[in-house]
């Protein structure tokens, strides 16, 4: 199932992160495969510490960075969704 703006998400407890050069490394313990994050998704990365929903994701970082809301919202949809296939995001649907 698809991420929607209304769900609302946070990181997975137990994974595993690390930021180095200020740059994002996770590990998916999944499938052993490490995700190097560019700046925006480490900027998503950051924010689900604490639980909130995607929309107030998304307009957050279209405070934070210049592109159209579209784009961001896209982006920011595509990647949870990566996120959540790997278990590396809890989400509760409304």
């Amino acid at each position: 199932m698809c991420i929607t703006l209304y769900d609302v998400v946070q990181r997975a407890p137990g994974a595993l992160a690390a930021e180095i050069d200020q740059e994002i490394i996770i590990l998916d313990v999944n499938s052993a495969k490490y995700l190097s994050l560019n700046e925006v998704a480490a900027a998503i990365w950051r924010t689900l510490e604490t639980p909130l929903s995607v929309d107030d994701l998304c307009q957050r970082l279209q405070s934070s960075f210049e592109a159209q809301p579209e784009t961001i919202t896209a982006d920011v949809l595509a990647f949870l969704d990566r996120l959540d296939e790997r278990g590396l995001l809890l989400r509760e649907t409304k």
